[in-house]
């Protein structure tokens, strides 16, 4: 799994590129001086923060100018806690997403299980929602869903060992939170020991 750092600090950026850490950007936090060429990195939108408040040309923009080589996905602007919301505000984007020569990513939110999910638009999901849905054996069952159609699965706000063993369990293959803000010497250590560990972890089936 990769995980990517909301947080670019000076001694997670000394490690880049490394194959398990990365960087999740959006245009608000974006410093191309913070950015390290060819380190594993995903475009988010900031719809989560700004809410109401996101502005789709400044992203658009942005999008458009950042090199998007060895970008993992961007994520289509969504509305958090919102399936049918989501799927409504991210469909006109799956172009420019793609034009920008980004990977899709689609966000799963509440409800997900009920609506149908743009399998045939999408290379990626990213599993947002409250929390509680977010662990959820609904959104486990989705993220399965998209293993299994070769998509790429991702899971945001992910800052213990707690939740990055779910997402691990899961089938994840990234995660991102902003762990490495605080302490990053003593943490940057964390994370990886974390990482390693999971990755000889059998991962368990969490749909029943």
């Amino acid at each position: 799994m990769i995980y990517l750092s909301g947080v670019s600090t000076p001694e997670l950026r000394a490690l880049l590129p490394t194959h398990d850490l990365g960087l999740m950007w959006t245009p608000k936090a974006y410093a191309e001086k913070q950015h390290v060429p060819g380190a594993h990195w995903a475009a988010d939108n900031g719809c989560y923060t700004l809410g109401d408040k996101f502005d789709p040309e400044r992203w658009r923009k942005w999008l458009m100018t950042v090199d998007a080589r060895h970008a993992l996905f961007a994520v289509a602007p969504d509305v958090v806690g919102d399936a049918q919301a989501t799927i409504e505000r991210s469909r006109p984007y799956f172009t420019l997403i793609s034009a920008a020569g980004f990977r899709i990513a689609f966000a799963l939110q509440n409800g997900q299980e009920h609506l149908p999910v743009p399998w045939d638009d999408i290379d990626a999901v990213f599993i947002g929602g409250d929390t509680e849905w977010k662990l959820s054996r609904h959104a486990c069952a989705l993220a399965y869903q998209a293993k299994d159609r070769g998509k790429w699965v991702h899971m945001g706000r992910v800052n213990s060992l707690k939740r990055l063993r779910r997402a691990a369990e899961m089938g994840c293959d990234s995660a991102d939170g902003t762990f490495l803000r605080w302490a990053p010497e003593q943490n940057i250590v964390r994370m990886r020991g974390w990482l390693e560990q999971l990755s000889y972890r059998p991962v368990l089936d969490l749909n029943g």
